[in-house]
Formats: structure tokens, sequence, C-alpha cells
């Protein structure tokens, strides 16, 4: 993978004011876990050996399973840190950056946080409101056993800004139990359209069931790119994929015709745990995130088995990529700086705090850390590591293309092209026109 610099810029009153989208976990809670030993401990270390008292408050979204093992994790810290107070902030992500930016402006966030890059964290380094992590790094900060293209989905104009809590990225996951029903072979990682193309059309004519539900945004992402055409320049700059798009919907158009996709009427709207045609098996295939794989393997309406590989035609055309998910950010306001990038490396690096937090943020980036938990792993918790690990091997560059200026409408409008073309609104290259204006608009006004 090639070295990328992300950069990005969003208003301040946009950042400012944005909701968070989507979300689990329940209603806000706020804790001090081991206050009692650690308040003892604490005191006992100031009179004996003078060490002072820190309080550091962290923050993050998530489910329950994410809350309960960052406490646990923190518990940990706290115990091997006697000076260092933790105080815990925790929810579900709907709501969760509205407060956040709220304790931002008013400088009063806490030590640590956990961010949102899609939107947030290049409009908040752009107008210099998080905290430099540079000065700590080969020091409180161990980063050497991180991807390079890891670390830079975390920077601005090149200063690190935050350290990536885990690794993401799409790849195609099918049911193994439609495909023995059609007698047809699983996929590969060697597949190509065409290969794909034959055996959902063999496994729709043969059980009536649909090759793929209705694709998502990460589809249409990887086939544009297998086109040859990046949606970003490296430095950031909003490239012209109108075409390619355009071509990506002909062919969506080709398949909801002949049954290898469902018609749109089926599928629109239909994107919820409970009733997307994947995960109640009247699908075979669906290309999403790697890290979500479990979630929707736990909601399918049939005990089935599944199987992952790389998304089709990547070993011909490319076109695969990552995410570098939910960074660690130090509070610019930190009264404690070094004890918050303390606690920032304990998350990432320590191998017991690894034990305990494992995959609660997609695979870990660090080498060290994904081979002291692997053995531990089974299940759909391994297949997700096996897939971070396609995805490594197989991804050209991370390219972030929702972080150029004003691009945060990037997926909305691909989206509601797709629909557009799909309804038989506009052709196929009237759509990806609209869409790459309406997202040059976007950029061009946030500038």
């Amino acid at each position: 993978m090639r070295k990328r610099t992300s950069v990005t810029l969003v208003t301040a009153a946009m950042a400012l004011l944005l909701a968070g989208c989507g979300g689990s976990g329940g209603g806000t809670q706020t804790t001090t876990q081991g206050n009692t030993q650690t308040e003892a401990a604490g005191q006992a270390a100031d009179s004996g050996s003078g060490t002072e008292q820190v309080e550091l408050r962290i923050s993050w979204w998530g489910s329950d399973a994410r809350h309960e093992a960052t406490l646990e994790a923190l518990d940990l810290f706290m115990e091997k840190n006697p000076n260092i107070k933790v105080v815990a902030e925790y929810q579900g992500f709907d709501g969760y950056h509205d407060k956040l930016m709220t304790q931002i402006s008013s400088g009063t966030e806490p030590d640590v946080y956990q961010l949102d890059n899609n939107v947030y964290f290049a409009s908040l380094a752009a107008n210099d409101k998080l905290g430099d992590l540079t000065p700590y790094i080969g020091n409180q900060l161990k980063l050497d056993d991180y991807p390079e293209d890891a670390l830079t989905w975390a920077q601005y104009n090149g200063v690190q800004y935050g350290v990536p809590s885990g690794l993401n990225g799409p790849l195609f996951i099918w049911n193994k139990k439609i495909f023995d029903e059609a007698g047809v072979e699983y996929p590969t990682d060697d597949w190509s359209w065409e290969d794909f193309e034959k055996a959902c059309q063999e496994i729709y004519d043969k059980t009536g069931k649909y090759g793929m539900k209705e694709p998502s945004y990460f589809l249409t992402m990887t086939m544009v790119r297998q086109q040859g055409q990046w949606f970003a320049t490296e430095e950031g700059e909003l490239l012209d994929f109108s075409a390619a798009l355009g071509n990506v919907y002909e062919q969506y158009n080709k398949w909801r015709e002949t049954g290898i996709f469902p018609p749109l009427d089926m599928t629109v709207g239909q994107e919820s745990q409970q009733d997307n045609l994947f995960l109640s098996c009247d699908a075979a295939c669906e290309v999403n995130h790697i890290a979500t794989m479990p979630q929707d393997h736990a909601a399918m309406a049939e005990e089935v088995e599944l199987g992952i590989s790389l998304v089709p035609g990547t070993k011909q055309s490319g076109g695969a990529y990552m995410l570098a998910s939910m960074p660690w950010t130090l509070g610019k306001s930190s009264s404690h700086p070094e004890e918050a990038v303390k606690l920032i490396d304990f998350l990432i690096n320590d191998p017991d705090a690894a034990k305990i937090l494992m995959t609660v943020r997609g695979v870990p980036a660090p080498q060290s850390v994904r081979d002291t938990i692997a053995p531990m792993l089974e299940g759909d918790a391994l297949l997700v590591m096996e897939g971070v690990d396609l995805l490594i091997e197989n991804t050209e560059r991370i390219d972030y293309e929702w972080l150029v200026p004003g691009s945060a409408v990037i997926e909305n409008t691909i989206m509601d092209e797709q629909y557009a073309t799909g309804y038989g609104q506009k052709t196929s290259q009237e759509a990806g026109a609209a869409a790459y204006q309406t997202i040059l608009e976007s950029v061009q006004n946030s500038q």
C-alpha cells in the first residue's frame, strides 16, 4: 500500500451542528470505574512518592459489548497506573457527536475520546480543535507496529491528530446454504464478474432466490475503482467519476432485469437487520463491511454458514479499499496530555488490554496485537480477522473520498441516483453525471 495523507475540510459550523446517525448501545451513561480503590491507591502514591493524582475523562460510543470490554480494560489501566483515575462517558451513536461537538466548542471535551472520521475529524483538525499527538510519538505513544496507511487516515496536513482503533472494509459475504441448494460452487478470491453473473443467474433460475441484495454504497465504490477511476487524488482533490459511476449503474440495471438483483420495489428502504433480503435468506450474497458480519449473521432468518471472499473482479482489476476506524483522539483542552496519551497507547498496544477488547472496535491495527488475539478467536470473529488480512493484502491505497472538503454528501447522493436510474427516472449516465455534479457543488460551496 502506498502512503497517503488524508486532506479534508468541512466547515466548522457544519461540524458543530451535525448530528450522529445510526446507533446502538442505549442511553448515555457516565461512570467512574474503580473509584474507591483508585483514589486510595492515589493517596498512597501521593504520600509515599509524591506522584500527582491525575483524573482523566474518556468517551466513546458503541454497543453494550463495547462498553463492557472498554470498562474492563480501563480497570486494568488504573490497576497498572494507580496515580491515574479514569472517568468513562459512553453511550450509543445517536446524539454522541452532538454532545461531543458542544463540549469541544466550549473547551470541556474529555481528555481522550473516540471520533467518527467520516465528517468530524478533518473539520475539527482544520479549525485547530484537536490535540496534536506528534510530540508524543516514540515516547508515550508507540506507533512502530501500525500500518502506515492506517496512520495517515488520522492525519491532517501531515499532523497526527488521532490513532485508529481498528481496521475494516468491504468484502463479499455469501450464504453457503443457498449455494448448496442451487448446486453452485462457492465463490473464491479469484472470482471475476463473469463468474459472479453466471453463478447468481444459476441460483435465481434454480431456487428463485436473488444472487445479491440491492448493492450498497460499498460495492459501488469498489466497482468504480475497478474501472480505474478513483474518487479523489492522494492529495484529497475530487476527481470526475461520473462516467465510471454511470457504467456501474448501467450494470446494476441489467442485473435487476435478470434476477441477479431483486426489483427495487422489494429492496429500497430495506436496510435494517430485520428485513433486508440477505438477512431474510432470500438473496445469496451481499457486499458489506466485514466488521459488521457477526451481527448480520446473528440476525439472519435461518441458521446458515457464511463465507467471505474478495469482491469479484478484485484480482483482475483491483479496487479493494479499507477503513481505519474510530480513532482515539487527544482532547486539545486536556490538562494532562501526557497521561492522556499514555491511556491511548494502552488501549491500542497493551497485550493484556487487547485480550479484553478483542475486536469490539474492528480488527486491531498493530500486527503484534492481531497476533496476540488471533489464537483466542473463533467462528465469526476469526472470519473477520481473516477478512481484514485479505484487505491488507489486496488494498492498493486507503482512499477516503468523503474526506474531500464538502464530500460528506457522497454516500447518500450515490444511492439516491442509483435509485433514480433504477426506477427509470434517468439514464444510467445521466444519474452518474448528476451524482458528480451534486458532490462537486458541495465541495465548491465548502471552500
